[in-house]
């Protein structure tokens, strides 16, 4: 057990001590006793020979940072219990603290094999029933990622807590007015589309209130026809009356901070990373108040989809398939799906 524990304190203390010092706006908690010196301020440990932390230190965590995280691999009963009795105090004196669990591997740097990803996806499973606000799993000690990805979860808390008092309203005071659920829904649009994109989405495109949206016009494109199958994918001309690809999305559909991520890692893909004759390009995106417009080149008269929907068996023949496979292995590639 001691070995375990020693292990399982190199790889803390190594994931810690590269992110901590970056993300000062979190402080981290964490099950085992730090072995050295260069303990990173925002860092709370247990000392040595005692196995928590003092309340008052927590408290004062608690009261000096935005969210408090707390990494560990979570595999031995000790880090489990450990985990339980720190949750239990920050529930009964803490219960409006934002507190998030990242779940590390074995060893950093450790290669993921479908076996091992398995296993650490059934202690991720254990871990979503402590309670905690957010459970994360990180692989690498990333700074500027686990910041994004615990703001987004800080967003996404505070998208819920809106949703859960436009039901709870309705339930204790009756239907809401039209001008109460008005108010609930443009907050919760302003935190998705306006807090989100400002502070993590650096070149998301802010909402044009000016941008003209009517019948078949959308800005300068004229819509033309809706693709089959894709009810927010259009067929669009330009000013210069030149084909275009529209994507649409109503923002009222967006209910989560991921899904906002989502639209622009396809963005930012399309827009800048991906550069390659056979890959669709993103033109622009236009921000209305109600819907983003992804604006893409346009490809040709037929999609992957409506070519095989006239092929036997609905598959390409053995010499087009490898065509295809070819033309899209540098897309793999890129976004680091081939290896």
């Amino acid at each position: 057990m001691e070995r375990g524990l020693s292990s399982i304190q190199a790889v803390v203390e190594d994931y810690v001590s590269s992110v901590a010092p970056s993300s000062s706006a979190f402080g981290f908690l964490t099950l085992v006793p730090w072995s050295s010196q260069d303990q990173p301020a925002n860092v709370l440990a247990p000392e040595a020979g005692k196995r928590e932390i003092s309340q008052g230190n927590i408290t004062q965590m608690v009261e000096q940072h935005e969210a408090v995280v707390i990494p560990s691999v979570y595999k031995t009963n000790k880090e489990k219990m450990g985990l339980t009795r720190l949750l239990d105090y920050l529930t009964a004196a803490h219960p409006d603290a934002y507190v998030v669990l990242v779940q590390l591997p074995d060893r950093l740097g450790a290669e993921l094999t479908r076996g091992y990803l398995r296993t650490l996806m059934a202690r991720q499973d254990l871990l979503h029933s402590f309670g905690a606000s957010g459970v994360l799993m990180e692989l690498v000690g990333d700074p500027e990622g686990l910041q994004q990805k615990v703001r987004l979860e800080l967003t996404e808390n505070t998208a819920i807590q809106l949703r859960v008092q436009c039901y709870e309203s309705t339930v204790t005071a009756g239907v809401f007015s039209f001008t109460e659920l008005q108010t609930i829904e443009d907050e919760h649009d302003r935190l998705l589309w306006d807090t989100i994109s400002k502070s993590l989405m650096p070149g998301f495109p802010a909402p044009d209130k000016r941008l003209l949206e009517f019948g078949d016009r959308v800005g300068e494109f004229r819509l033309v026809q809706q693709y089959a199958n894709h009810e927010h994918v259009f067929l669009a001309v330009n000013g210069q009356h030149e084909n275009v690809v529209i994507k649409t999305r109503n923002k009222r559909s967006v209910t989560a901070a991921e899904e906002v991520e989502s639209v622009y890692q396809e963005f930012n893909l399309l827009t800048h990373t991906l550069d390659h004759p056979h890959i669709i390009r993103c033109v622009s995106m236009l921000h209305s108040q109600s819907h983003v417009h992804m604006v893409l080149q346009y490809g040709g008269d037929f999609c992957m989809e409506q070519v095989l929907s006239i092929q036997p068996g609905r598959q390409l023949s053995r010499d087009d398939a490898v065509d295809c496979t070819i033309q899209i292995t540098p897309m793999m590639l890129l976004t680091g799906r081939c290896r």
